[in-house]
């Protein structure tokens, strides 16, 4: 079966931001399995959510952190 995720993300204020974000995917142990994603960038508008997702890399993905940062616009 594979592995994968999506996580709701929401802009409580009323200004737009740009979020970049990865998601790091762990073993049973908390070790990164695969790579690792590159950054991605996306625009919430204010009050508003954007749900980002994710396939684990490989079988051996049990867990995920999701790592975020955000600008204001």
């Amino acid at each position: 079966a594979t592995t994968s995720a999506a996580k709701l993300v929401a802009n409580m204020g009323r200004s737009d931001r740009t979020v970049f974000y990865r998601f790091r995917w762990l073993d049973n142990v908390g070790n990164q399995v695969g790579d690792g994603e590159s950054w991605k960038q996306m625009t919430v508008l204010g009050l508003g959510q954007q749900t980002v997702k994710s396939v684990a890399p490989t079988s051996a993905a049990v867990d995920l952190r999701l790592e975020m940062n955000v600008e204001t616009r």
